[in-house]
């Protein structure tokens, strides 16, 4: 959000509001899902191996650095299972406004994003209570 300006990105308040808003959503089924591994970790070395081989694939992944639209097929089933490019796809809608960038209607992201998240969580608290 501060680089906005030096790319010539105007953000309005609503923008940011929903930026900010999915970006809360984001964090949140994340890191239930980090909640989730780590409540069947033995050490904090092992968590932070399997943080690190799920994380960096979700990113590349997620769209982020490329476009989810020129990918081949076998790439593209595992973009699709990927709660993170659907964050990705609808920031980058928020941002920019234009729908071109969409790999998935905006209310499809919405979606994936919001159910992953309850999922997660209630598969956290799940697990969690289990290890008691």
């Amino acid at each position: 959000l501060i680089f906005a300006p030096l790319l010539h990105i105007k953000l309005t308040f609503p923008m940011i509001i929903k930026i900010c808003l999915l970006i809360l959503l984001t964090s949140f089924a994340l890191t239930s899902l980090g909640i989730l591994i780590a409540s069947r970790m033995k050490s904090m070395h092992g968590f932070n191996m399997v943080m690190n081989f799920l994380v960096m694939p979700m990113f590349f992944l997620s769209g982020a650095m490329f476009p989810l639209k020129e990918l081949p097929k076998w790439l593209e089933y595992l973009v699709n299972i990927n709660p993170l490019s659907y964050s990705i796809d609808a920031l980058r809608y928020v941002m920019l406004e234009d729908r071109t960038f969409l790999a998935h209607p905006f209310f499809i992201n919405i979606l994936v994003i919001s159910v992953f998240a309850v999922v997660m969580i209630s598969a956290a608290i799940f697990v969690f209570n289990l290890s008691d």
